[in-house]
Order: structure tokens, then sequence, then C-alpha cells
């Protein structure tokens, strides 16, 4: 391991000492057990023996732990020059701070005896499984290759080089891959006699005697994938000699051997490795993220199109722009100290505080100390860290510091984190801060306001914040700690998705207040601990995220852009950009996907879920949805491929647990009465509790409890101070999400104390900040139970809500203006969500004609992007609050019933909306019929479709040939009428000699014309019924033109549907080998767009067609991969058609 900027030869004096050790057998002292290093660590027992020492279990007396201990040859101890480097190796080691890193903990000399202390790992070496196990499987092995990556990417960021990656410095503990030996296990020098580490992992410009960087810890990561996938190494030699000569001649990797996988995957992964493995390091992948990428990339290879991602190039030619990691902005923590004196040495002891305290040293000098929390990973609660570490600091050595929140641009390939200029703000608060004194910005001190109390501090123009102290402890109990066997459930998902690369998705569904929230936040927190995993994360309001994919902009704006930089037009293509990114974006680091209250989220999120899950293949992504069970108990439907995780109430005895740990010392039948009162609901029993302790009852004080929780509640809320209760129900009016802002609207006295307020309603455990992906959080704030909510809503009277809606409506119109003009809203930039949102405010408020307006714009924009249910919603509201219902609102009403809930009533509305038409009006009343029969073709009422076609006929064609005038203008209604009877007639009731005339009349209504879609429509249904009719040549001529229609309007599912048409019609007419031609195509573009039961259906007709050509193996084959796809998928419609005309 070295420094990235630091790759000089001031050890090449130490030549003849290597030499030595190598010819030593090891250390000339063995420790015995329960011997004593340094009087500190009390040995336990040998773990091995390497090159440079024997390493320890030991038991740390003073930390009451067990660390690894790491002793070296006495030789090493004795060098001046070898303790010195040695001991800058470990301080940069330190700074690595990941969980596939084996932490170094400190260097330390017994005698003349030097040791390194780290995290004790338990598990085999990766090299003692390759010896004694199966090869592994390649998505274990993209896995291993993944997780390392991620580690040594982790110490790029912070200067540090490995250069002895190889599997005997790889632990597997229980799936997780633990990359030891930073620190000690190589030197860096240009002396070609001196070069260390295993010759046959050795960059080849090491060996060169040139400059390096961290591409050599890319070859070496490359090696041992190669021998990972291979079972041999790339190049095979034994000595430091042999490997020079072989440097000095480039050659490329040998080819994968045979024996490895199909041909596609070998032929993918040889690209990967011919330029990882380049001889020429401006040649190789540039970095350790761009590897895993591209052998993740490699392994779900199915075709010879995969290329591995390559660095841009900016040579004249150069091949197709590869994908490149994107530079990343964080928010991190920075943190300033200042030191009044300081002891010789001492510097390198405060720089460990920071470390132990999670954050990153950014510089050491003689007086100072600037360090980063928050990056480059974020472990939730940086801010404070940072305090921890600033008061460790403080304790250690007299000074003072300074904290900031500030934006860190993180670029993948550089150097050094941060520019000086980002500790600007934190270095001026060190600078004002008296001795002893932690100074923290306004915006660091709202981060850190509910743990520690604070005081303000005039700095000239701004206001900073001195931190006195931690705030009085509160008694409080985390739910997921009492879901263990849930938390140990989703634990074992997560490592099965990730480990294995393949996608799972489960539903953890209880009723408000079972702790869904807290199990998510476990499962994260444990996660975080065995291997870096990038988490997207969605919460649903009841109110809110109803745009079209809002859950995805909620995750990740980017992930909403990419699946939408097309618009939403075809669905099928959107689908499939959206699972694109997620695929390509799981080739860095597994993903995790959360949406929380996914009851209430938008149709067509709820509609990507379930595509997702059955469409992503080979690619480790968790997919957990959490959603609220309804009181009175109905059952959810269960969806193939989702596993179901119910929460039940707490038992009598976890309960009691639950009780115990929020108020210590309660008399055995108070918490008897709580339990018996709580009925094993985890909040209720939370509230219980904390209400008991918060009044402070001792045993012989025991008074009777509320008799029902909300009466808990009110108690918790009458307990407030005024200020206090008139900011939750402001927030109340919200909803269970609300902006910093939104209050001072609403509650205009509080606006001078909001701040402040804010703190100390979450230290009480009512709300927390709702923190944005990438952002600082503080501006936006959640209730943490949504019970408290309503009923401190429910306290409002009528007058009261009333005022507090309009003055979020009026709040609403200021931040969005073209909320103003209702007219153009729909056509303005004003979010869906929002305009629904203002809506309900305005309807709360008394102002029912403008909200039956803004209601009919989200309706109305809900329909047009096909999220039926939500248009229903917004549409129904409409028609409650408006005198009078005018057709075309009972026509958008029936369209998005028709979909979302009933057919019948969809009936009602298109019947209500043909009434109340003008009788002039014949375009309006020719589509309604058309309508009708369409519901009646639905509920399988033929003579009622074909009634209300035949209506709708004598309205566009009254003498049964010839069009009215306003059909001649715009022939798509009297075409939809033709064609529609004319199916039903012909292909659901088989009279061909009604049905096909009027087929082919829509086709030729709309021949020449520019309704291209309406055109496919019509020749679809007429393709249909020559089926119907034994017209097999007809009906092929109708799906070819159906294809050519879907290839000019680009449209896949189009495509996707005549190709699997184009296959039945060809195998009829016994045309097998086109048939096989169009069914393959139509295999790979359902595929494509994540239509998995259609992968089934194709693989079941091809099963037919291949027995046709007595391909057996190719028919079996197909028929195992359709049964298991329509197990998967729900749908088994493609089982009983295979080739039923065989």
């Amino acid at each position: 391991m070295t420094s990235a900027r630091d790759q000089g030869s001031e050890l090449g004096t130490l030549a003849p000492l290597l030499r030595k050790i190598a010819a030593t057998p090891g250390p000339t002292s063995v420790l015995a057990p329960h011997s004593t290093v340094n009087g500190r660590y009390i040995v336990q027992r040998s773990l091995g023996r390497g090159g440079m020492g024997v390493v320890y279990e030991v038991h740390d007396r003073e930390l009451d732990e067990h660390v690894a201990l790491k002793l070296l040859h006495h030789e090493l101890g004795r060098d001046t020059a070898y303790r010195q480097r040695l001991r800058t190796e470990v301080r940069l080691a330190r700074r690595i701070s990941h969980p596939n890193v084996c932490r170094v903990h400190d260097l330390g000399l017994d005698g003349d005896q030097l040791y390194v202390t780290m995290e004790l790992v338990q598990g085999p070496t990766l090299r003692q499984i390759l010896r004694e196990r199966h090869a592994p499987t390649v998505s274990t092995i993209v896995d291993l290759v993944v997780q390392i990556a991620s580690a040594l990417a982790a110490a790029h960021r912070v200067g540090v080089l490995h250069r002895d990656v190889k599997p005997d410095n790889v632990i597997i503990d229980d799936g997780r891959a633990v990359l030891t030996d930073f620190g000690v296990a190589t030197l860096a020098h240009d002396n070609e006699e001196v070069v260390a580490g295993t010759p046959s992992y050795i960059a080849p410009e090491v060996l060169r005697g040139e400059p390096f960087d961290h591409r050599v810890d890319v070859y070496s990561t490359a090696v041992l994938a190669y021998e990972l996938v291979a079972g041999v190494q790339p190049f095979a030699v034994q000595t430091l000699e042999e490997a020079a000569r072989l440097a000095a001649v480039p050659q490329r990797p040998p080819p994968l051997p045979v024996t490895v996988g199909p041909p596609a995957l070998r032929e993918a992964l040889d690209r990967v490795f011919a330029t990882a493995l380049d001889p020429d390091p401006a040649s190789r992948i540039a970095s350790m993220a761009l590897l895993s990428e591209a052998i993740a990339h490699a392994a779900r290879a199915d075709g010879p199109h995969v290329i591995a991602p390559r660095e841009a190039s900016s040579d004249v030619g150069a091949s197709t722009a590869p994908r490149t990691r994107r530079a990343d902005v964080r928010v991190a923590t920075a943190l300033v100290y200042r030191a009044d004196s300081l002891a010789v040495g001492a510097a390198e002891q405060l720089e460990r505080l920071v470390v132990d305290a999670g954050g990153t040293p950014v510089s050491v000098g003689a007086l100072e100390i600037t360090a980063l929390f928050g990056v480059p990973t974020a472990l939730g609660d940086d801010a404070e860290r940072a305090v921890r570490a600033a008061q460790a600091l403080l304790a250690h050595a007299e000074g003072r510091a300074g904290l900031d929140t500030v934006r860190i641009l993180l670029r993948p390939h550089a150097g050094t984190l941060t520019a000086r200029e980002a500790f600007s703000s934190a270095s001026a608060l060190a600078e004002a801060a008296e001795p002893g004194q932690i100074l923290a910005s306004s915006l660091t001190a709202r981060q850190l306001a509910a743990r520690f109390e604070m005081a303000g501090v005039e700095l000239g123009h701004t206001t900073a914040r001195r931190i006195v102290g931690p705030r009085p402890s509160r008694a409080r109990a985390e739910a997921a700690t009492f879901r263990s066997r849930e938390l140990a459930a989703l634990v074992a998902m997560a490592e099965d998705s990730f480990g294995n690369r393949r996608p799972r998705h489960a539903e953890i569904r209880a009723r408000a207040g079972y702790g869904k929230t807290r199990l998510r936040e476990a499962l994260i927190a444990r996660m975080r601990e065995r291997r870096d995993v990038e988490w997207l994360v969605a919460r649903a309001d009841l109110h809110g995220n109803a745009d079209p994919l809002g859950m995805l902009r909620a995750a990740h704006e980017e992930w909403h852009a990419h699946a939408t930089r097309d618009g939403m037009a075809d669905r099928a293509a959107t689908f499939a950009a959206a699972r694109s990114w997620l695929e390509t974006r799981s080739e860095r680091n597994p993903i995790g996907v959360v949406f929380e209250d996914i009851q209430w989220a938008d149709e067509l999120s709820r509609e990507l879920v379930d595509q997702l899950v059955t469409s992503l293949d080979n690619v480790p992504v968790l997919i957990l949805t959490f959603a609220r069970v309804a009181e009175d108990g109905a059952a959810m439907p269960q969806r193939p491929g989702v596993d179901v995780l119910s929460l039940p109430p707490l038992d009598p005895a976890t309960a009691g647990a639950l009780v115990q740990a929020i108020a210590p010392g309660t008399p055995r039948e108070a918490v008897d009465e709580i339990v018996a009162r709580g009925d094993g609901h985890p909040f209720f029993l939370e509230e219980l509790a904390r209400d008991l302790a918060e009044r402070g009852m001792r045993a012989s004080e025991h008074t009777p409890l509320p008799a029902t929780i909300e009466a808990v509640i009110q108690v918790r809320l009458d307990g407030l101070a005024p200020r206090y209760r008139e900011l939750i129900t402001a927030a109340a009016v919200m909803g269970t999400t609300f902006w910093r802002d939104a209050l001072g609207h609403v509650a205009e006295s509080a606006a001078a104390t909001l701040d402040d307020d804010l703190v100390d309603l979450e230290h009480r455990g009512l709300i927390a900040p709702a923190v944005a992906e990438g952002g600082a959080g503080g501006d936006r704030y959640r209730f943490l139970h949504t019970m408290v909510r309503e009923v401190a809503y429910a306290r409002l009277d009528s007058h009261e809500r009333r005022a507090a809606h309009a003055a979020v409506a009026r709040w609403l119109r200021q931040r969005y203006p073209g909320l103003n003009d209702l007219d153009r809203a729909g056509q303005v930039s004003v979010a869906t969500d929002i305009v629904a949102a203002f809506a309900h405010h305005l309807e709360e408020a008394g102002d029912l004609a403008a909200a039956a307006a803004a209601y009919r714009i989200a309706g109305l924009r809900h329909l047009a992007a096909a999220m039926y249910r939500d248009a229903s919603r917004a549409l129904r509201r409409t028609a409650s609050l408006v005198p009078a219902i005018d057709n075309h609102l009972a026509t958008a009403l029936g369209d998005a019933v028709l979909l979302a809930d009933s057919v019948v009533e969809a009936e009602s509305w298109y019947e209500r909306a043909l009434n109340s038409t003008d009788p002039q009006d014949l375009a309006h009343r020719a589509l309604l019929w058309h309508k009708l029969g369409d519901a009646a073709t639905r509920r399988a009422d033929h003579p009622r479709a074909l009634h209300c076609f035949e209506s709708g006929l004598a309205l566009a064609a009254p003498d049964g040939v010839n069009l009215a005038p306003w059909a001649l203008r715009d022939p798509r209604t009297a075409a939809l009428l033709f064609g529609d009877l004319g199916w039903v007639a012909g292909y659901r009731l088989g009279d061909n000699l009604r049905g096909l005339p009027a087929c082919e009349r829509a086709v030729d209504l709309l021949e020449g014309t520019p309704y291209r879609r309406e055109l496919a429509h019509a020749l679809s249904r007429l393709g249909a019924t020559y089926m119907r009719a034994s017209r097999f040549r007809d009906q092929l001529a109708c799906n070819q033109r159906n294809l050519a229609i879907g290839l000019e309007l680009a449209d896949l599912m189009m495509q996707l549907t005549a190709r699997v048409n184009l296959g039945v019609v060809h195998g009829v007419l016994g045309e097998i080998d086109t048939a096989i031609v169009h069914t393959e195509v139509a295999r790979g573009l359902a595929r494509h767009t994540g239509a998995r039961y259609v992968v089934g259906l194709a693989e079941s007709n091809l099963a037919g067609l291949y027995l046709e050509c007595d391909r057996l193996a190719d028919a079996q084959r197909c028929l195992d991969e359709a049964i298991v796809i329509s197990e998967c998928a729900g749908r088994r419609t493609g089982l009983p058609e295979t080739y039923g005309y065989a």
C-alpha cells in the first residue's frame, strides 16, 4: 500500500534489509497463548503466517474487544527508516472507512518488536476457498470483484494504493469480502530490486521501474478476477525475475478456456480482461469503478454486442464514448480543529481520534487538523460524529474547533477529496471560537439541535451556535430492535440478491405504527456494515407524488429523467428506459430500491414496480415496498415474484420488553396494563410507555393510564407549550410531510422561533427531518407517526381548518405561480401532484369552484398519462363539487372508471354524457355510442355491443354506406365503429358475412390518412376476423402491415404483437423457418420491453415450431423456460396455445 501522491524511491536503501528478510523464515520469536504484547494485548491464538510476519488474535484490554495483531520481523523493527515509512503507511490506511476494508487501528513497538493492530475478521481467505471448494459461480465472482473494487475505490479516493491485491489478502466473512493488509502489504519505491508484492499480480509498469498510480490495483484485481473465472492465473510466473522479463515484452492475456460458460460470456469477459490487463496503463481500464462495471456488464452478456466500458479517449477516431462514472455531489460536515500547542508526535494521535469517529482527515498540520464527515461514505449521523470528534480533540489537547455543512464534489478519479476553500467557513468559526469552544454554522446547528444544547454567538453579520453539551437523553426504543426475526429475513434476502446478483422483491405489509420505517432504517444500517450498497428511497404521500412516475423522481432525479427523456406516450419504452437505468446503475454497486407507503404511489410507479419484478434479470437489485394494511384487515393481493413479509402484533413478552426499554423501572403491574391496552401494537405501546415515562412516575405513584390511544396522544399534545401545539396543528393541515417555509404562512405567530421550536419537537419524538436524496435536510419535515398528525388535525374546528387550508393554498400560489391561472396550469410546468394538493386545500378552505377546476385539471392530466385510478379519484371529486356535470366531465369519468373501477359504472357515466350531449353534436354522440359498445364488449354482452355500434354508425353513416359530413372530415370515430362492430360480429360471434365487410370498411376509411395508429388498430381487428374465417393469407397481409406501421412509428409493443402473430400465421401456413425467425425476434423484443409473460408465450410457440423441425432438445429447453417464466410472471395464457394448430 502506498500514497498515490508518493511514488518516490526514498526506500531504496531498504533493499538489503528486504533481501535479508526474504531469506528469513519468520520472526525470531513466537507468541504463546495468554502472553502479553506491550502490556495491553493478550494473545489468544495464532491466525497465520505471511511473508512479513505472523498474525494473532489478541484481546485489547483497553477497548475490551478482540482485534488482530500482526507481529513483524525483528529486522524491520530495528530499522528506523522502515518504521518511519510504515508509520506513514498506517496513518494513510486509517483514513479508509469501508465495510470491505479491514480497518487498521494502530502501529506499536514492544521493545524492538514492531506490530500493527487491525480489525479482526473471521473467515477463510479467498485462496483457501479456491483450494478447498468447487469453482465459484459467475454471480459469486462478480459479487466478489464488485466488493473488492468498491474497497479499493474508497482507498483511492483518499489517495491510498494497496499494491498487493491477491486471494491471500481477501477474507470471506459470511459472504462479505474483506480486503486486508492495508498499511503493511507493500512498500512503494522505484528500485526494481526491492519491488514488493506477489510476482504474478504486480503491474508491468512497476516491474519496469516506471511511475505508477491507482491503475496498479486495477491490474492486480483483474488478475484476481481472471483467476476466479479461469481457475488459473493469466501469466504463470513464480519469481520477480520471470515477472520482470514478461513485463519487458508486453503480452495480452490468453483467451479464457472453452469450459468457461457459453461463448457470448467468454467473448465479453475476454474483451474486459484484454483492457484491464493491458501492459500499458494508459490503455488500461482507468478505475476500480469501471472495472467492476465492465465485469458485471460482461457477466450479463447475451450476445457479441457487449463491449467493456473504457475511459474516454482523446485520440481522433476513438471508439464510441464509454460509460463514465459521474462526479457526485455530497453533503458533508467540515471540521477544522486548531490546537494552541502540541507535543511532538501528538498530531498522529489526534488524527486517529478523527478517524475513529468516522471522519476522513484531509490535512494534518503541526497545529491544525481539517477533516470531512460524510464522504466518501455517509453514515447518517455525520454532523454528530464531527462534534464527537471535536470534543475528543479538545479533551486531548487545548484548542478550538469550527463546524460547517458543505457540498463536496466527489470526483471518481481525483487524488484529493476537496479544495481548501470548502473549509473556509469552518476555519473562520474555529478562528472566532474561544479556547475549548466548538462553534457550528447555522445549517450544521440545525442538524445537531436535537442532540446537543447550543447557545447563540454573534459574529459580526452572522450568527453561529456554540455547542454547550448533550441534551438530556430520553428513553427511546427502536421498534426494529423488536423485529429481529423480520430484520434477519430481510438481511438474508439482501445478501441473496447482492451475492448471487439476482433481483429480489419483498413487500413489507403492516398497519400504521407497526414499525415499517424503523425496520427499513435498521436494514440499511445493518447492510452498511457489510457492503457498499446504493439505496434509492422514496415515500409516497396521500396527497403527493401523484405525478406519473413520481416515486422515481423522489428516489433519484436522474432515474426519472432517464425514464421520461422521450416522454411517456409509449409506456413500454418508458419502462424499458427505467429498467435500463437501474440495470446499468447496479453494475457499479448493488442497489436497494425502497418505496414506502406504496399504496399511495401514483399508478404508473406501481405498475413499473410490478414490471421490474418480472423483467429484471441477473442484476443485484433488491426492491422493498412497504404497504400499509387497512385497519379493517382487508386482504391485499398476492403478486407473482413478490415475497410478502407481514409484521404481526408484538407478543406479550416482546411488548413488555419494549415498555421496559422506554420506561425503565416501571412496576410490573403497570407494564402488564400497558401490554394489555396496547394489544401488540408497537406504536400504541410506545406512546403509552412514553406517556408513563414523561410523567416521571415511580412505583408508588402509579395512576391509571388513559383509556384509549387517542387519549394518550391528546395528553401528549396537551402537555406541549401553546406555540408547539400551534406548529403541530399547522403541520397536520399539510399532511404527513410538510415544508418549513409553509409553516410560517399557516402559523404566523410562530415565525420568530420557528427553527428552535422545530428542533424541540424533533427532540420530543414528534417530527423528524425528511432528508432528500443528496440533500442536507432541514427544510422539509415529516411526522414520525401519522396518527399524531391525524389526532392533531382532528383538534381543529371547522373554521380553523378552513383558515389553515386557505393559508396553505396561498403559499402554494406564491411558490408555484402557474397555479394563479388554472386554465393554463395544464400547460405550464406545475406538477400534477401539486395541482392535486392545491385542489385539496382549496376544497377544505371552502373555495369549491376553484377546487373543482383544479381537480379537473389534475384528473385530465392523469387520464392523459393513462393513470386511471388517480384520474378516477380526482374527477370524482370534481363531480362532487360542481353544480352540474357536463357531458365532457361525464365522458372523462367514464374513461377513467372503465379501466380503474367498474365497467358497469363507466356505462352509466357514458349514458349520462350521451343524455346531456347536444343532439346536434353528432360526432361526440357517435363517439359515446362507441364507448358504450366497448364497455358492453368488455362485459361480453355482444348483442348490446352490436346495438351500440349500430347506433353510432347511424350517426356516422346514416345510409349505412356514405359518411356524414363530420365523419368525412375526421373518419376515426366511424372507423372505430365499423372495425369493432365487425370484430364482435366476425371474431367473437363467427358471423363473417357481417364482420369482414365492416372490418374491411374500417381499414378503407383510414387508408391514405395521417392516422397511422388508428389504421393499425383497424388492421388488427381485420386480421383477427380473417383468422376466424380461416383466411390465413389475408391475416398474414394484415399482420405484415401492422409490423410495417409499428416500425414506422417506432412502437415496440405494436412490433411485438405483430411479430407474435406473424410467427403463428406463418406456422399455420407451414412456413416454419419464417415462423421461427419472427417468433425469435418477438422473444427478443419482449425481453427488451420487459414484457416477460410474452417471453413465455414466445418460448411456448417456439417449442411447437422446433418440434416441427425435429429440434427436440431446443423444443424441450423452450418449453421448460416457458413454464418457469409463466409461473414467475403469473400468466399461463401462452401454454395452452402452444402451437395449437399442429
